[in-house]
């Protein structure tokens, strides 16, 4: 059986939330995708997290992105991209869909 890791990414175009949102089935794309983030913009935090069952973090909101909302939003996609996810859906509630063959299994 294949195992997977999908990533769901929410982005508010009109700009008036001001949010990007993560998801990821697997806990460290959060870590590595918030890290990313960061370098390019210091003030960035998370300003909601989201857990599973487990207690494992699957998702956050990035805050504090100093009015560069869709230059991050952007930069989500390319990173999730050059790192072999395929985006595969996009709803009309703006979410975008990732996903790719998880390693090691």
């Amino acid at each position: 059986m294949q195992k997977m890791i999908y990533v769901r990414v929410y982005f508010d175009p009109s700009g008036k939330t001001g949010l990007v949102n993560v998801f990821a089935s697997d806990p460290a794309v959060l870590d590595w995708m918030f890290n990313q983030v960061k370098r390019e913009v210091h003030t960035v935090k998370m300003s909601w997290e989201g857990y599973d069952l487990a207690g494992a973090r699957v998702e956050f909101q990035l805050g504090g992105l100093e009015g560069k909302e869709r230059e991050v939003m952007n930069s989500v996609v390319r990173l999730l991209c050059e790192q072999g996810y395929e985006p595969y859906a996009h709803d009309h509630q703006n979410y975008m869909h990732f996903r790719r063959q998880a390693q090691g299994y």
